[in-house]
């Protein structure tokens, strides 16, 4: 019996994973989140990159020295100080997703199987530097 999904069904629900995300918090991105993990290291060896400040009203702001920590108003300057947010947290479920989907996944790949699947090499052959350069050409 085969428990694969099959790629349309997959596309599916990750679609609705998507729509759902974006309806209840905001769009799916994570890029921004690795800047904030650098900052919330490096605010340890140089404090005075973001800041928390309060001015005379109370009101709490966020800056940094860096501009782009400083965009929209400090917002990723009081990220990487409170790192504990929905895109950090984001960023650990799929690390810990792709994780548990490796274990818990379906059959692996053959170990002779390799760099080289078999639909490559029943269709370009088996020539590894041929491969190598189709994957590499395929990343543009």
């Amino acid at each position: 019996m085969n428990s694969s999904w099959g790629w349309l069904k997959s596309g599916i629900i990750l679609g609705f994973c998507f729509l759902i995300a974006v309806a209840l918090v905001k769009p799916i991105g994570v890029s921004t989140q690795y800047v904030i993990a650098d900052c919330f290291i490096f605010c340890k060896l140089k404090p005075d990159l973001a800041q928390k400040n309060t001015d005379a009203e109370g009101n709490t702001t966020y800056s940094s020295s860096n501009a782009y920590l400083n965009k929209s108003d400090g917002k990723y300057a009081k990220s990487s100080l409170n790192i504990a947010n929905y895109g950090f947290i984001f960023v650990l479920a799929m690390f810990a997703g792709g994780f548990l989907s490796a274990k818990l996944g379906g059959p692996k790949v053959e170990k002779d199987e390799g760099w080289i699947p078999q639909t490559w090499r029943d269709n370009l052959g088996s020539s590894w530097n041929k491969r190598m350069f189709g994957a590499f050409i395929s990343g543009f």
